[in-house]
């Protein structure tokens, strides 16, 4: 069974002051050879302060914009895909935003994992 590498530390240590650096950079740290980090992120990711599965507070807040414009795009991709010609289906060619949001989505993607490690 996984367990948090953080289980049985002080919790202010993941609470750093805003502009702390080298604290921010202490919490990460202990996140970084944690197990479970990836479902901490899920767990706090909408927690407003923090640092939660190696993420602080801004971070967090850039992958809820990420992922929220990536749900977006894949709804308009659904609609656009989905387009019917004489009773079939046809793929269309992907529209300028279609491809300004495979691009965030493939940004998004290197980010992420530059950032989990």
């Amino acid at each position: 069974m996984k367990q948090a590498y953080c289980r049985g530390m002080d919790p202010e240590l993941f609470y750093p002051h805003r502009g702390d650096a080298p604290g921010i950079a202490t919490a990460k740290e202990v996140c970084a050879q944690c197990e479970v980090r990836h479902e901490c992120l899920e767990f706090g990711l909408y927690e407003r302060h923090g640092v939660w599965g190696g993420f602080g507070e801004r971070e967090r807040r850039r992958l809820r914009v990420i992922r929220r414009l990536n749900a977006e795009a894949a709804r308009v991709s659904e609609a656009t895909r989905a387009l019917s010609v004489n009773g079939r289906a046809t793929e269309t060619a992907p529209s300028a935003e279609e491809r300004r949001r495979a691009a965030l989505e493939k940004d998004r993607r290197e980010w992420v994992w530059e950032a989990m490690g």
